[in-house]
């Protein structure tokens, strides 16, 4: 526990010594009362708990083990508790259940909130990033480039030919599919440090971070190859597919 306290931030500090003092308080006073009275004080032992706001989900796991040893001491100390068995392990498993369901609740809300950040950045059909998140890197890199002077990048700009001839020909699903996968050979040649969005449509940008005009055009090579070397295959269908670099 001391251990816990010094490796804390100092926000959490003053939380955990409140578990402290709150379990501490009402386990003596439970120990002190021993009278049937005394449940007002096993109900706001778990209530505790369960009041996520005042401590953190984060400190949940922690206020419950407090919690669960202070009211098993009573339990095996106090006639009454003992007396009253079935209420007794129904305020200990009550203990556990509550700080289970917040620690479940909040893996469910972190995962809602990741898909929901992911939802802002990322193109719903190819699932590589979108244009708003592209404009937002952009605008970084040009502030870097301005306040640190050496810091150059490069934008790779591609365009799928007569994509729209494929959605005539083979319908408008078949030129998703294309679209699908071509995000997907382009991103096996990207870097994981570039940032790789879809534009418009199928239009398709890179921004390349420290990388010279030079080195751009070795990757826009290997890029327009990735597309154009093999087929795009649904079935009978196969698709001769080429790219635009600049």
């Amino acid at each position: 526990l001391l251990y816990r306290i010094y490796t804390a931030k100092p926000s959490e500090v003053r939380k955990i010594c409140g578990i402290i003092l709150d379990t501490s308080s009402i386990t003596a006073g439970m120990l002190l009362a021993g009278e049937p009275g005394a449940m007002a004080f096993g109900v706001y032992l778990f209530v505790i708990v369960g009041n996520g706001g005042r401590y953190g989900y984060k400190l949940m796991r922690l206020a419950a083990l407090f919690a669960f040893v202070g009211f098993s001491l009573v339990v095996l100390t106090v006639p009454y508790w003992r007396e009253q068995a079935s209420l007794s392990i129904g305020l200990l498993l009550t203990l556990i259940i509550i700080p289970v369901y917040y620690d479940l609740h909040l893996r469910r809300l972190v995962d809602v909130q990741k898909r929901l950040a992911d939802y802002s950045i990322k193109d719903a059909l190819t699932n590589i990033f979108n244009r708003r998140y592209f404009d937002q890197q952009l605008q970084l890199s040009f502030d870097r480039a301005r306040r640190f002077g050496d810091e150059h990048f490069t934008l790779v700009m591609l365009d799928l030919d007569h994509f729209k001839q494929i959605n005539d020909t083979f319908g408008h699903d078949v030129g998703d599919k294309v679209l699908v996968e071509a995000a997907q050979r382009l991103q096996a040649v990207v870097r994981s440090n570039d940032v790789f969005a879809r534009y418009g449509g199928e239009e398709f940008v890179i921004l390349l971070a420290r990388t010279s005009l030079a080195e751009a055009r070795t990757l826009a090579e290997r890029l327009r190859l990735c597309i154009s070397e093999a087929p795009f295959v649904y079935g009978e269908i196969s698709i001769d597919v080429t790219v635009s670099l600049g």
